[in-house]
């Protein structure tokens, strides 16, 4: 009997022992299991962080490849409307070419002789006595004298028709004193208009508009009547008034068909460069957007990136706990 109480104790203790063990494993393989739990969410919202992220990319992807279509286009746009202005602007030099073997320095001046009228005479009255070519510019004081040859010294009206031209774009006022009376066109509008006896002075004009180095139609009418003659013409192009130098001056025998060419041209010229410039500020900006959006997507893609790697090392203990959690339930 006490053998076999012995042997019960004996049982007893080791089963206590094997009770305690189980006990033990059981609480490693439920921290084992918890540790699986945790790492299996930081999977998982690694693996949510990273979907998400990839649409972000693709987002960013098409963005790019938009952008990328829209400077195509505005690159193609410019490069045509490169090409329209190149035969834009040899249609104007074509066109000016003409002009020019038709054009000479100067204004024709016509002198009459109108004797028997007094203030105002009728413009073009009386017998013209000169034709000629003055390219020295109005800047005229004969004072008693003749104008020329052949002419008397009072009675006596002068026309200077042609053209005249500024080297640049900007409105210019004139101003033509004399004695006696003036009367100015330019662009066949008359601006000044001092058709009676003065003994000098006269009218300033409103402003006029110029485009740089185009010609516009010019007239000048002056008639003495007696006394003293003179007659100038003055512009005001940068804040005070110069005589009109004489290379302002041109006349032309260019044909009205050969003027509207010219006109139409540069007319053309102007609206397609325009295009241009409107066509090439398209392409600034579209360049500009797909450089922005290449920086977005090298950002983005980065980010993916980055969390594909926390995905990874993720995953990778997640496999070392399951693994664990195996070993400790097995």
């Amino acid at each position: 009997a006490t053998a076999t109480i012995q042997s019960a104790q004996t049982a007893l203790g080791v089963a206590v022992t094997a009770q305690a063990a189980v006990e033990s494993q059981t609480v490693v393989v439920a921290e084992a299991n918890t540790a699986v739990v945790a790492a299996q969410a930081v999977v998982d919202s690694a693996t949510v962080a990273v979907n998400t992220q990839q649409v972000v990319v693709d987002s960013a992807t098409a963005t790019v490849a938009s952008a990328q279509e829209s400077v195509t286009v505005a690159t193609t746009a410019v490069d045509s409307q490169t090409i329209t202005v190149t035969t834009d602007t040899a249609a104007v030099q074509t066109a000016q070419d003409v002009v020019n073997s038709s054009t000479t320095p100067g204004l024709k001046e016509t002198i009459y002789q109108d004797t028997g009228y007094n203030n105002a005479p009728p413009v073009g009255a009386g017998v013209i006595k000169v034709v000629t070519t003055d390219t020295n510019g109005i800047n005229e004081n004969w004072g008693s004298g003749s104008p020329a040859a052949g002419v008397n010294a009072d009675d006596f009206q002068i026309h200077w028709e042609g053209q005249i031209t500024s080297d640049t774009t900007q409105n210019i006022r004139f101003y033509a004193p004399g004695d006696d009376g003036i009367k100015v066109s330019i662009d066949n509008v008359q601006i000044i208009n001092d058709w009676y006896d003065k003994g000098g002075g006269g009218s300033q004009s409103a402003p006029v508009s110029f485009t740089a180095n185009t010609p516009k139609p010019f007239s000048l009418w002056f008639y003495e009547n007696g006394g003293g003659a003179n007659v100038w013409l003055y512009w005001d192009k940068t804040g005070y008034w110069s005589i009109v130098p004489g290379s302002a001056f041109s006349q032309t025998s260019a044909t009205p068909e050969q003027q509207a060419t010219l006109t139409t041209a540069k007319a053309t010229l102007e609206t397609d460069t325009a295009t241009l410039a409107t066509l090439t500020t398209v392409l600034t900006t579209a360049t500009q957007e797909l450089a922005s959006a290449q920086t977005t997507l090298t950002t983005e893609t980065q980010t993916l990136t980055d969390l594909q790697s926390v995905q990874t090392v993720a995953q990778e203990d997640l496999t070392t706990k399951t693994s664990t959690l195996t070993s400790e339930t097995g």
